[in-house]
């Protein structure tokens, strides 16, 4: 099987790529202006809790995709807005954009 985490955050992805919380947290820093999608709905799950939960699937025999969310829904937007908050950082700086303008470079 393969365990797929949705929106995952925590430390940093060995890639270098930022996860979504780090992204926020460093662009609002440098006092960047942010461009987040308000349309797209996720179920975040901390890495700590996805690494959990694929270590009980292990052993298991279980075979397919299992998609690993927590159990809050939020959107993006909402999310980049919540974690500026809790850093407390500038809101104002965290502008709303639908998918259908947004470029996948420039946005959450």
């Amino acid at each position: 099987g393969l365990g797929r985490p949705i929106l995952g955050d925590g430390g940093p992805h060995p890639s270098g790529r930022a996860n979504p919380v780090a992204w926020v947290v460093g662009a609002l820093e440098r006092g960047e202006t942010i461009h987040v999608v308000d349309d797209v709905y996720e179920n975040p799950v901390h890495n700590i809790s996805a690494a959990r939960a694929i270590w009980a699937i292990l052993g298991r025999d279980i075979s397919g995709t299992i998609h690993l969310a927590g159990r809050d829904v939020i959107n993006r937007y909402e999310m980049a807005r919540t974690v500026a908050r809790i850093f407390e950082l500038d809101q104002s700086r965290i502008r709303a954009v639908s998918r259908q303008v947004a470029s996948p470079a420039s946005t959450l």
